[in-house]
């Protein structure tokens, strides 16, 4: 579908991606959900990623894996970084997966899009101050 093909290019490296492309993958009212967000709207989803390139260094997704049904889609995938806040600005890497709805009327868009991942792997473990309570706390959930 040339809908996903465009949806990868975009994000096989987000920190470069031209976010005026948007309109290209989701319709104007896009829902947009991730662990740090919700947002709903084009306007607004075009804010949110703004503020994601500008606080990155580098920001490139990898697929693994896309599972299609319906008018529904499923990604693996692993999401490569570096930020200058966290790890000393040294590459990170991180696993997730994201689900898509996309329009079954009009032009081909995504109405829907969820990533999931676990937040402390992303942010937490990388901040030092925060660094020592994380691995304490997983420590005590793994006995």
């Amino acid at each position: 579908m040339e809908l996903l093909q465009r949806f990868e290019h975009f994000y096989t490296d987000f920190k470069a991606s031209d976010l005026a492309r948007l309109e290209d993958l989701y319709s104007a009212g896009v829902r947009f959900r991730d662990p740090v967000q919700i947002v709903v709207g084009l306007d607004a989803l075009q804010r949110y990623f703004l503020a994601a390139q500008q606080s990155v260094a580098e920001c490139r997704f990898e697929f693994l894996d896309r599972v299609e049904q319906d008018n529904r889609c499923f990604y693996q995938w692993r999401m490569h970084y570096r930020h200058p806040r966290l790890a000393g600005g040294e590459p990170l890497s991180l696993r997730g997966m994201s689900r898509l709805q996309l329009s079954t009327t009009g032009r081909p868009c995504v109405e829907v899009h969820e990533d999931i991942y676990d937040m402390g792997a992303m942010l937490y473990e990388h901040v030092p101050v925060l660094r020592s309570g994380v691995r304490w706390l997983k420590g005590r959930l793994h006995g």
